[in-house]
């Protein structure tokens, strides 16, 4: 058996880890605060730079002149004209093929794939596709033995034919 003076060790042993275990978690709970506080001064900082940039953005729009400020929006609409040109250039070749294609009556799956840029090459293009399409039907659209009757049938044929469906008599 253990005496008095042992179990006294083994139970001073046993306090003394239990308060160094404390003191740890009282460590890591003193760091996780201390983290949780630098977080949210951080995020105080983020915002306050944040604010700060906003306000140094519309200082420096404010110190633009009104000559720099009209410059920009006379770029700006320069652009925009110049967009507007492509896409109405764009349409009004559209618009030509499709008249051409259809004054060729040229079908209308091959009219976007007119080529040229003017109204006689893109004739000259669809006078070009419907040959190339005229060619390549030409022997296909025909009846075979057009113009000839079928062959009457053959009279052992509808003498057989009466008698089994008891026709003619």
């Amino acid at each position: 058996m253990a005496t008095v003076e042992e179990l006294q060790a083994q139970l001073d042993k046993l306090v003394s880890e239990k308060e160094a275990s404390d003191k740890d978690a009282e460590k890591w709970k003193a760091l996780s605060r201390k983290n949780e506080d630098d977080k949210k001064a951080n995020a105080e900082k983020a915002k306050l730079a944040d604010e700060l940039q906003a306000k140094l953005d519309a200082a420096e729009a404010a110190k633009l002149t009104e000559a720099e400020k009209a410059a920009k929006s006379i770029a700006d609409l320069a652009k925009s004209v110049e967009d507007l040109k492509a896409s109405n250039a764009a349409s009004e070749l559209s618009a030509l093929r499709s008249r051409i294609g259809a004054e060729k009556k040229l079908p209308a799956q091959f009219i976007d794939r007119l080529r040229g840029d003017t109204e006689e090459t893109l004739a000259a293009d669809a006078d070009a596709v419907l040959e190339a399409i005229g060619a390549s039907r030409k022997g296909n659209n025909r009846v075979p033995h057009e113009g000839t009757t079928p062959n009457a049938p053959k009279s052992d044929d509808a003498a057989f034919a009466r008698e089994l469906f008891g026709g003619g008599e």
